[in-house]
């Protein structure tokens, strides 16, 4: 019987992992239908300020990584040239 208790306590943990995970799941996609939805009901000027607002937050995350990169040492904000790779000779037969 200690077997069985014991596989009967591994279900029960699995099954509210898996509970846990389809649940989060579940209110992600809720979230995510409730987000389109009211995208749909924007009005134009609405769905304008929306997109510039998305704009922005993707021009100050660039902006953000480039310091970044300047600051570690990463160059002087260009990129490097690329470099052409050396030709790959056949083998030969013998």
């Amino acid at each position: 019987m200690n077997a069985l208790d014991r596989m009967r306590a591994w279900f029960k943990r699995e099954g509210s992992e898996v509970r846990d995970a389809w649940e989060g799941a579940r209110d992600r996609a809720d979230a995510e239908l409730s987000r389109k939805e009211a995208q749909l009901n924007e009005t134009p000027e609405e769905a304008m300020e929306r997109i510039q607002g998305e704009i922005r937050q993707g021009e100050d995350s660039f902006d953000e990584l480039r310091g970044r990169i300047s600051s570690s040492g990463g160059g002087d904000g260009q990129p490097e040239p690329a470099r052409a790779e050396p030709p790959i000779e056949p083998e030969k037969k013998d």
